[in-house]
């Protein structure tokens, strides 16, 4: 019963993060182009910035995520 409901919520949370996402990535695009245009410099160049932030980030609290981790596997998620 409870991965039932693991799984459930796991899988209306993706359809909402996808839906989060897609019209975040519209909102940051946007801004990023004004900002670039501001900056004369290429978009690209500060949409690389914001991943290689992003990544670093994603690296400092990677070791939080073993429960996460653990959340996917007994829902049937890749890990």
């Amino acid at each position: 019963m409870k991965q039932i409901r693991a799984q459930m919520l796991v899988t209306s949370g993706l359809k909402h993060l996808a839906v989060c996402l897609l019209h975040s990535f519209s909102l940051l695009k946007d801004t990023v182009k004004a900002i670039a245009e501001e900056m004369d410099m290429k978009p690209a160049s500060l949409n690389k910035a914001i991943r290689i932030a992003y990544k670093n980030e994603f690296a400092n609290v990677q070791d939080s995520f073993s429960q996460v981790e653990e959340i996917l596997q007994a829902t049937g998620r890749d890990v």
